[in-house]
């Protein structure tokens, strides 16, 4: 289950509605809890999204986004993953997961490189250790998914 709230008025947008449109576009071969129903609802000034779940028994692989020590992982978790990030890849989205502005301004801010030319593809946008399970892979938290630069070693097919 996951509940959101917004000031009155002013529900709605990308981080709103993400995990009904994920619902809709991205294909049942990306492991991934499905939405089984949701419900709006006002009280005391607020709009309130519920959003009801598949129940996952597999835990994170990790209870924070950043890994601490190695993770441990079979291989056939990291090919899945592959996988599911390529089918993600292929479906078409107006969405922005990461602005092209924002990678222009902030990669040279950190790195002293200017990025040459960007190639994006629909991505999860929030992918870090504590929305992915294991050793049974699913990809939870589906809110950010849109478009993002595509890393060029991502850009070879796996079999």
């Amino acid at each position: 289950m996951r509940l959101v709230s917004e000031v009155a008025g002013k529900a709605g947008g990308k981080l709103w509605e993400g995990p009904k449109e994920a619902e809709a576009s991205v294909p049942a071969v990306v492991p991934r809890p499905r939405l089984i129903d949701l419900a709006d609802w006002s009280a005391d000034g607020f709009d309130y999204r519920g959003e009801f779940y598949e129940r996952i028994t597999a835990p994170p692989v990790c209870r924070s986004p950043v890994a601490v020590g190695e993770v441990q992982l079979p291989e056939a978790w990291w090919h899945g993953l592959h996988r599911a990030l390529e089918h993600l890849a292929a479906v078409p989205t107006s969405r922005q997961a990461v602005r092209e502005q924002y990678i222009r301004r902030r990669v040279p801010e950190h790195t002293g490189i200017t990025p040459g030319e960007i190639t994006f593809t629909t991505c999860h946008g929030d992918l870090h250790w504590a929305n992915l399970t294991g050793p049974t892979l699913t990809l939870m938290d589906w809110e950010g998914r849109g478009s993002a630069p595509r890393p060029a070693r991502a850009q070879r097919r796996l079999g």
